[in-house]
């Protein structure tokens, strides 16, 4: 069998276009801003054919990360975009957010095709292509993270001129040189996290939760972890059911020879809630407990009763809101509350107890001087009142003496 080389024919296109104009396969002149920029605009469709963005060369590999640049580490551009705050259970001390992570860095090994003005018109098709960053997110409890990814994609900004025409070859694209024009991979995902909540301050409490983000296998002598703009941007609303977002912020750092980007987000109570629900009730049950203080003295049952009540409800109102609440081996600013209403409560309780031993002790009967007197002062004028004889005494004779002078009157 014998086997016959034919030689690739030269390809040679024959265009009556302008440098700065594209030609259609049916011959038609549009302006190469329009070749794929997801319009059609040649007639035939020709314009938004072969429009793969990245031009990767030969003997590329994704699984090295970009070279340095000038001999420095890469740096890596890095936003964090919090779309919404899903849920922050307080019992499980678990949060959980939607997230949306970019980093930007030069790659200068890549070339590009027709960049758009607008970045999502640059979505690279094949991104899988190239070398892009694998994400590892710990929480603020050096805990794992679980994560739901619903989107990745890598995405090119414009930032320079095109290159210079290449007449050897007969592609009317424009070309983009890695070394100036970004890529930005970007992942959506859904992250649940744990959060050590401090609670001994609670309901007035704030709380801080921390994310961390490193790429695997990347240290130091690669690249490190830059701010884009302000690091982080939140979309969603701030006021949860239980706290409102106070911010989000984002510090690059280092640790064990690697780039990390913390993100952290405060919380604050909203207290309002338990002011009008908790604190005020309870406040108004012992200021009633209180005011039995002043009830007539004679009214005991109305006293103990009113006061016992104040205190069964306390107790319950307590209970209740602590099964709402999550349990911790500390106390609680509310726990704290209660237990010193329920004393007060307890307290005035004894001494309504203690007032009324008293006052019976003073109500029964005993024997005193001023009682004694009246007595003695009674058989006396009983005594003077009383009709009685003289007594008369006889005398013998010979037991009278003679009187002296100094006995006579």
């Amino acid at each position: 069998m014998m086997y016959i080389f034919i030689p690739p024919q030269p390809s040679l296109l024959l265009t009556s276009c302008e440098a700065n104009e594209f030609t259609c396969a049916d011959g038609h002149c549009i302006p190469k801003s329009k070749r794929c920029d997801l319009s059609l605009d040649c007639s035939d469709q020709s314009d938004e054919r072969e429009c793969n963005r990245v031009a990767v060369p030969e003997g590329y590999s994704n699984k090295l990360p970009p070279p340095n640049i000038k001999g420095d580490p890469v740096p890596l551009y890095t936003l964090y975009v919090v779309r919404t705050i899903k849920s922050l259970d307080l019992p499980t001390f678990r949060v959980a957010i939607d997230i949306s992570v970019e980093i930007k860095y030069l790659d200068t090994r890549l070339m590009y095709r027709n960049l758009q003005d607008d970045r999502r018109s640059n979505k690279l098709d094949n991104w899988e292509d190239v070398w892009t960053p694998s994400l590892k997110i710990v929480d603020g409890t050096q805990g794992l993270i679980d994560s739901t990814v619903h989107n990745k994609g890598v995405f090119v900004f414009r930032e320079d001129k095109p290159l210079r025409d290449d007449d050897s070859t007969i592609y009317e694209d424009n070309m983009y040189s890695g070394s100036t024009n970004m890529l930005m991979f970007q992942e959506e995902q859904t992250i649940e996290f744990s959060c050590h909540f401090d609670l001994v301050m609670y309901p007035f409490d704030q709380q801080e939760c921390y994310l961390n983000v490193e790429i695997h296998d990347y240290d130091l002598r690669l690249g490190y972890f830059v701010k884009d703009e302000n690091g982080t941007k939140y979309l969603g609303n701030r006021h949860l059911l239980e706290y409102n977002l106070l911010w989000l912020h984002y510090q690059p750092y280092l640790d064990h020879n690697a780039s990390h980007a913390g993100l952290e987000l405060r919380f604050r109570n909203q207290f309002r809630y338990y002011i009008g629900n908790i604190f005020l009730p309870s406040l108004m049950l012992v200021i009633l407990c209180y005011v039995t203080l002043f009830f007539d003295l004679n009214d005991f049952n109305d006293r103990i009763m009113v006061s016992l009540t104040s205190l069964l409800v306390l107790v319950t109102f307590f209970t209740d809101t602590s099964q709402a609440i999550p349990k911790t081996a500390y106390f609680k600013l509310i726990d704290v509350w209660f237990m010193s209403l329920m004393f007060e409560d307890f307290f005035i309780i004894l001494s309504i107890i203690y007032i009324e031993e008293q006052r019976q002790e003073l109500a029964r009967p005993t024997s005193s001087p001023s009682s004694s007197f009246s007595a003695s002062q009674g058989s006396f004028i009983k005594n003077v009142l009383r009709p009685h004889r003289p007594t008369v005494t006889y005398l013998h004779p010979d037991t009278l003496e003679p009187i002296g002078e100094q006995d006579r009157f």
